[in-house]
């Protein structure tokens, strides 16, 4: 159940369906809406109506919450899962207790792991450039956006000087980008993320499956994102 458009369509493939079924995960068909949509309640029926009891979705946070939303209202009977932004601080804020339980997978380290030397960096950057005034809108907007941009740049950055050293600036070209990428392994601010697309892989191997939950802290019960 996801967002119409490219994106959204990009996880209903054939591979990722044949994928499924060799682990005996059947098809009950896919539904997309339009970010903005107001209602998706028959979009969700006519999945629940083919059997579906696990909703996934390739949509962004207001998606992901929106979907969240839809289930709890109509006491669907499924369990959810989406892609990373699935599990973000923006999905908990649009979405409230109803996006407790959504799992999916976090490909970077996170907030929380703060024994971790990238997350420490970037915490405090937080702290000294972004709303230390307020503890908790900072709490709210600590998302995947600000936080993975380090490892991404960093990232993009190893790309260019190793496509520029192989090849030179003057025949730098897309060509030559893809190429580099094809085969990199690289630890993006100091292990944010691990990338290895060697020998055909396309994933960070930093990857867990996380989930959305409800943990009591000092100041309270609050949502959080915890690996399975």
């Amino acid at each position: 159940l996801s967002w119409e458009g490219a994106f959204g369509r990009s996880s209903d493939t054939e591979e990722s369906r044949a994928y499924c079924g060799d682990l005996g995960i059947g098809y009950a068909g896919a539904e997309y809406f339009l970010p903005g949509t107001p209602d998706i309640s028959t979009q969700l029926q006519a999945l629940t109506d083919e059997g579906a009891n696990i909703i996934y979705t390739t949509s962004l946070a207001s998606g992901p919450a929106q979907v969240a939303g839809t289930i709890a209202a109509t006491e669907a009977d499924v369990l959810m899962g989406g892609v990373n932004w699935a599990l973000d601080t923006s999905v908990i804020a649009l979405g409230g207790e109803a996006t407790v339980g959504i799992i999916g997978n976090v490909p970077y380290l996170w907030w929380e792991e703060l024994d971790r030397t990238p997350v420490q960096i970037v915490s405090a950057y937080w702290a000294e450039n972004r709303f230390a005034e307020d503890p908790e809108g900072a709490i709210l907007l600590r998302n995947i956006a600000y936080f993975a941009s380090y490892g991404t740049f960093d990232l993009w950055a190893e790309v260019m000087i190793q496509t520029i050293n192989r090849v030179g600036y003057e025949n730098l070209s897309g060509e030559a980008i893809y190429e580099t990428i094809e085969g990199i392994e690289y630890e993006p601010f100091l292990g944010m993320i691990q990338i290895d697309f060697t020998d055909g892989k396309r994933s960070g191997s930093t990857t867990r499956i996380g989930q959305i939950q409800l943990v009591e802290t000092d100041s309270g019960v609050s949502q959080v994102i915890v690996p399975l």
